[in-house]
This record gives structure tokens, C-alpha cells and sequence, in this order.
């Protein structure tokens, strides 16, 4: 069975996504006089591309039926459509997890709970609206994505100080 995805909304995801890997690439290696200013500003911008792609581009399903039991949708993995919902939903919030301690320092607990309180904020209103399938599964691979991009955070941080600090070794031994 093939299946059919919208080419707008393919196109879109896949921009983002994009955008979204490198521009953590692009922050950390920019001075950080230039980052300070629009740092507090993207997660927020971010939330709502994830609102945009989980809920304003729906359309309302007459299906209301919530699955809360966890990981059922590893049971129709052989779909090409099962395989495409379950990367999606890391892929999302990989940068959600890069962008929250990266604008306010905040702890892996702390962005762990953020992420986990939007996802199920996220798919509660699908329940209501019947704007999408209300599942246990979505919660669990947006959490899982939020802490692949934190460790994204933290790998890219390290980088960035390690730079920083051979920028700084390197200014010392030519001002002697």
C-alpha cells in the first residue's frame, strides 16, 4: 500500500526540521552579543510552528476516540504511515528540547516537564476539537525528542566552550 502524504505539508515539516537542526549550529557559533538579543524570543517562535503543524493545519475528524494505551502504535510499524507519525513526533520536538535551556538555562528536569506538559497540552486539545488522534504514543516520542535535543544542547554547548576557550588561549599567547 502506498500512502499519499501532502506534498505542502511534507515540504513544510522537512523546511522546518531543517531549519531547526541548523539553526542551533548557527546560534551556538555566533558571538554571543548577537545571540542574547533574539535567545528568549525562539522558543517561543518554535512553540508555535508546533502548534501550527499539530493543530491549526487540522482539520476537525468526526473520530474522537483517545488511545492511552503506551507504544500501540508500534503494532502497525510495517505502515509506511505508522513510521512517518512516530518520526515526526521526535523530529518535532528535537528542537523544542535545544531551545528551552538554551534561552533560559533551564535544568534537564525542568525541560523535560515543559515538553512533556505541551505534548499533552497538545494532544488534549486534539481530543476536544477532534483535531487529530489523541494518543499516549505522541507524549511519549515528543518527550523522547525534547531530550535528544537536549543532549543536542549539551553537545553543541561543549563546542561552543571549547571554542571559546581556545579563542581565549589564543588571544592570550598573542598579546604576550
Amino acid at each position: 500500500m502506498i500512502v499519499m502524504f501532502p506534498i505542502t505539508n511534507r515540504v513544510f515539516q522537512a523546511v522546518v526540521i531543517a531549519a531547526a537542526f541548523l539553526a542551533p549550529l548557527v546560534l551556538i557559533l555566533l558571538p554571543e552579543k548577537w545571540t542574547d538579543k533574539i535567545r528568549r524570543f525562539l522558543p517561543f517562535l518554535y512553540v508555535i510552528v508546533i502548534l501550527y503543524l499539530t493543530l491549526f493545519s487540522r482539520r476537525h475528524r468526526m473520530l474522537r476516540a483517545p488511545s492511552l494505551i503506551p507504544f500501540v502504535s508500534y503494532q502497525h510499524f510495517d505502515s509506511l504511515y505508522a513510521r512517518w507519525q512516530v518520526y515526526m513526533n521526535v523530529l518535532l520536538f528535537i528542537p523544542f528540547g535545544f531551545l528551552v535551556p538554551f534561552s533560559s538555562k533551564r535544568t534537564f528536569i525542568q525541560t523535560l516537564l515543559i515538553s512533556c506538559c505541551l505534548s499533552a497540552g497538545i494532544e488534549a486539545i486534539q481530543y476536544f476539537f477532534s483535531l487529530g488522534l489523541c494518543e499516549t504514543d505522541d507524549v511519549i516520542h515528543n518527550t523522547l525528542g525534547c531530550v535528544i535535543g537536549y543532549l543536542y544542547w549539551i553537545f553543541l554547548s561543549r563546542i561552543r566552550l571549547s571554542l571559546k576557550n581556545k579563542n581565549d588561549k589564543t588571544e592570550l599567547s598573542s598579546k604576550k
